[in-house]
């Protein structure tokens, strides 16, 4: 039988690069304006801004693996048309500020980011990467659009051969400000390290 302390048992290693084909995106037409959205995509809901889509991939890594960072390597099928009259979202507050929200506040083109990602720990010890990419881009003033289906990343990550198998407080319960004691038991089942 096998039997589990809760420190990395070493996986093979995850894929240093990512790449990623972005579906066509689908428009559709309803009371004058026009709705875009990315089979298998999301939609970017911030007020006062323009409707468009976007699109998320997510990667596990092994126990021991964590993502330290994401850079776009490349990013090309661009696909460029005019003309798409979208609509802009608007959220109403529970209480009215009396100021009104104006769309694209700064102008031109909208998203102003290329991508983002975050990463989590699971509870079985191996993380999820999360890379949002928005591929659509929308200029109000003028009604282009342009849009990239391919991107290439590089995932930059640790690989850690130490972890926590035990951790204990000197209290059960503190005050604010109170000094806290902890006692930490590490499991090293790499190399020796400092």
């Amino acid at each position: 039988f096998i039997i589990s302390l809760g420190y990395p048992v070493l996986a093979e290693a995850p894929p240093s690069t990512i790449e990623v084909d972005i579906p066509e995106y689908e428009v559709e037409q309803r009371e004058g304006y026009d709705y875009v959205d990315i089979p298998g995509g999301d939609i970017l809901l911030v007020d006062g801004e323009p409707r468009v889509p976007y699109y998320s991939i997510s990667a596990a890594y092994p126990e021991g693996y964590r993502v330290q960072d994401v850079t776009m390597t490349e990013r090309s099928g661009l696909v460029t048309t005019e003309g798409l009259n979208l609509t802009i979202v608007t959220m109403e507050p529970a209480f009215p500020s009396g100021s009104e929200s104006s769309s694209n506040k700064q102008g031109g083109w909208y998203p102003e980011e290329d991508f983002n990602w975050r990463s989590w720990i699971n509870s079985d010890g191996s993380s999820t990467l999360l890379i949002a990419m928005y591929p659509f881009y929308y200029n109000p003033e003028t009604t282009e659009v342009k849009f990239y289906r391919n991107y290439r990343f590089d995932i930059e990550y640790t690989l850690s051969t130490v972890g926590i198998t035990a951790l204990q407080t000197d209290k059960d319960i503190y005050n604010p400000g109170d000094k806290v004691t902890v006692d930490i038991w590490l499991k090293n089942s790499g190399e020796t390290q400092d």
